[in-house]
């Protein structure tokens, strides 16, 4: 990969911020049951069920995911889809059921209980665990049994009796762009159907061999913030890692976010800054002088399989050599992304962001 120091001029960043898209696994999941004494959950358990099962109990899914420390704040989002991965059904279930997917309107938790047998009555509930009658078993319940939910679906869908069937919607989007903009509570979905009979579907979970999927296409918010100033050729990818800036340039505001794309999928990185541009060399380095590195736990990134990042830094203490300096009015401080790459050494750069605090 080659770069190029553009001195004599900047390229002003595009206020038209392209489209991007994201999948993201589940920070939890879990199974509530209908059955027994209401105290029966699967939050550790390698699948998860939706209907009714052979013993007559009914049985509601749950899935939540961070949206919010994914997706760039002030992203619109395109759409989103939620995939699941069917493993088992009910013996005598009939061979297409119609699923609905419920915003949930009250947190909940995932123990560590696992189900009995083939899973159907489920397992009993451990500290932490979602059930049909708590959302944090033992001490905290429900508003109404059997989950707190946006009565009308955000998507309904008929599924087989295999496959992966994928939910997705106008209404499951606007979900989604809730949970980033904090106007609803980012408590995930629930899913279900008409428990009228023996109905019931088995799918994987987090924990099981194939995790539910929801990938969201989105806008990162239009940036109008810094120059690029070193540019970059084609990495394995096959696109040239780009930065754009977004938020505010005051330093006093203490909002601002830099955002890595178009980098190779499921790769990890970390961003790193200066106050001194530097021409690139053999490693496509466009820093110099004291580079501070991102690298609290919080901060190493992974690309995902949009192959994508961001970090909103703290701009009262940035990584300086031994410790850390504010972001002062007046100042220029620069930033790219290193990243894993199949292509050269085994890592590489993106292009370089100037960006001018006020």
């Amino acid at each position: 990969m080659k770069a190029s120091l553009k001195l004599a001029c900047s390229i002003a960043l595009s206020a038209t911020a392209l489209a991007d898209n994201i999948t993201l696994t589940p920070t939890q999941d879990n199974t509530i049951y209908l059955f027994g004494a209401g105290n029966r959950s699967n939050g550790a358990g390698g699948t998860m069920f939706v209907g009714v099962t052979g013993n007559g109990g009914s049985t509601r899914a749950l899935v939540k995911f961070d949206v919010s420390g994914a997706v760039p704040a002030g992203s619109t989002i395109n759409s989103a889809s939620l995939q699941l991965r069917m493993v088992n059904v009910a013996n005598t279930a009939a061979p297409t059921e119609t699923q609905t997917v419920h915003r949930l309107t009250a947190d909940w938790g995932e123990g560590t209980s696992t189900p009995l047998m083939g899973g159907g009555s489920g397992g009993i509930a451990t500290t932490g665990d979602a059930t049909w009658l708590n959302t944090f078993y033992p001490s905290m319940v429900w508003g109404t049994a059997g989950g707190d939910f946006v009565a009308a679906p955000s998507v309904t869908q008929t599924v087989g009796v295999s496959g992966s069937p994928t939910f997705s919607s106008a209404a499951l989007a606007a979900d989604v762009q809730s949970w980033l903009d904090g106007t609803a509570g980012q408590f995930g979905w629930l899913i279900k159907d008409d428990e009228s009979g023996v109905s019931a579907r088995v799918y994987s979970t987090r924990e099981g061999a194939t995790a539910p999927a929801l990938t969201i296409d989105f806008t990162p918010p239009s940036s109008g913030i810094g120059f690029i100033y070193c540019s970059t050729s084609p990495n394995s990818s096959g696109l040239p890692a780009t930065l754009t800036g977004s938020g505010s340039a005051t330093a006093a505001d203490n909002n601002f976010t830099v955002t890595a794309t178009d980098l190779p999928p499921n790769q990890f990185g970390i961003f790193v800054t200066s106050q001194t541009q530097a021409l690139p060399g053999a490693i496509n380095l466009c820093l110099g002088g004291s580079i501070g590195r991102f690298t609290a736990p919080s901060q190493i990134l992974s690309s995902g399989a949009g192959g994508t990042f961001f970090l909103s830094p703290d701009l009262t203490a940035f990584p300086q050599g031994n410790g850390s300096v504010p972001v002062m009015a007046g100042q220029t401080w620069n930033f790219q992304a290193w990243f894993r790459d199949s292509i050269g050494i085994g890592s590489n750069f993106t292009d370089g962001l100037e960006i001018q605090f006020n």
